[in-house]
């Protein structure tokens, strides 16, 4: 399917798809079932325009989009947003907060300012 296409998908021809072919590449990463996270889980959330600290609240497939339940961690206000499976346009990124914790505290040593990487 298309970003045009009107036609709608079921959930079961999705998981195909993403299985056999890679026309949903781009969904892959939110679907994927991953044994160390559980909902709700706490997530950065970089969008085109800035970021926050986000909880996942519920995943869900529905209007031929995938539904996800969110809430602000800071004002506790929830909201639902659908990702159009056929629109592969960025929307928005999702990092584990927990990862995130993680790296900062296997970081033993203070850094002054900016890092430097060697190429």
């Amino acid at each position: 399917m298309n970003a045009q296409s009107t036609d709608k998908i079921t959930l079961d021809e999705l998981l195909a798809g993403m299985k056999t072919t890679d026309n949903y590449d781009y969904l892959k990463i939110i679907l994927t079932k991953n044994a160390n996270r559980t909902i709700p889980q706490e997530y950065l959330m970089v969008t085109q325009t800035g970021f926050q600290v986000i909880r996942l609240l519920d995943v869900d497939f529905g209007n031929n989009g995938i539904i996800m339940t969110l809430q602000d961690v800071q004002s506790g206000m929830t909201k639902k947003i659908t990702i159009d499976a056929d629109d592969q346009r960025f929307k928005f990124l999702l990092i584990s907060w927990q990862d995130i914790q993680q790296m900062v505290l296997k970081e033993n040593r203070p850094h002054d300012g900016l890092l430097e990487f060697d190429f």
